[in-house]
């Protein structure tokens, strides 16, 4: 089941970001999304979570998610300037002075594991429901 709930204030803060995302097929999702749909109740966030996302219509199995990350990797460097601070197997984080960090994970589209595809593929794979939420940048809705 999936409950839409609109933005809880602006998002101004981030609009450069959810551009990005927008242009490059992905999302928000996690603590921060939650923190958008409840506003100060929401709690505190320590970083923004970006997965690579695509639509119902198509297979994930053949959507180009490894090129749109390296796209979406270089808009969130030159034109959000954001430094590449540490790279693992599941995620590059993001810093910049005095700004919220990005957490950009890596597609990865398996059987049992899935953080890319549409929007209900990567939250099926959350464990805890308290941060079960997405923003979805084109639709100006948080799904949770």
């Amino acid at each position: 089941m999936k409950y839409i709930k609109p933005f809880h204030g602006s998002l101004g803060h981030i609009n450069k970001l959810l551009n990005l995302c927008f242009r490059h097929n992905a999302i928000i999702a996690g603590g921060y999304a939650k923190f958008c749909a409840l506003g100060p109740d929401g709690g505190k966030t320590n970083d923004i979570d970006i997965y690579m996302s695509c639509s119902a219509d198509i297979d994930p199995s053949i959507v180009p998610f490894e090129k749109n990350y390296l796209s979406l990797l270089d808009g969130i460097i030159n034109e959000l300037g954001y430094k590449k601070e540490l790279e693992t197997d599941n995620a590059i984080t993001l810093k910049k002075l005095n700004e919220i960090d990005i957490q950009l994970i890596k597609p990865y589209y398996g059987k049992w594991l899935k953080t890319c595809g549409t929007v209900e593929d990567i939250l099926q794979n959350f464990d805890f429901t308290i941060v079960k939420a997405a923003i979805v940048p084109d639709q100006q809705d948080i799904i949770v």
